[in-house]
């Protein structure tokens, strides 16, 4: 029963500070984002390490562990206006991220259509 009340208060207090103050979403809104990314970061090291054999997805991972940890931090610690920038640039490397991983699960269905003909 406590948590709710500390979770009550803290929302009336966040509410407070938005309709309060003017650059207010855009803290909560890089902090928000900025633990997001931390926590993949952090899902993505733990999937490398059970990847077992597979060498590329192991790779994948630790690749995305580092492009989600660097955009954490940097969404946490940089001002706003390097942030469209920066979002632009590592939005590019994670749509790249989701080209491979496309890539990766069409593979053999075309090299079974390739073999086939």
């Amino acid at each position: 029963m406590t948590e709710r009340i500390y979770i009550t208060i803290a929302l009336i207090a966040l509410c407070a500070v938005i309709f309060i103050k003017e650059q207010a979403t855009f803290l909560l809104g890089s902090l928000i984002f900025g633990v997001l990314f931390l926590v993949l970061a952090e899902r993505c090291g733990e999937l490398a390490a059970k990847s077992g054999s597979d060498i590329f997805m192991r790779w994948l991972h630790i690749a995305e562990a580092l492009i989600s940890a660097v955009l954490g931090v940097a969404f946490l610690i940089i001002p706003q206006y390097y942030v469209s920038s920066f979002a632009i640039a590592i939005g590019s490397v994670l749509i790249a991220d989701g080209v491979v991983r496309i890539g990766k699960v069409l593979y053999p269905f075309f090299m079974r259509l390739i073999k086939k003909y």
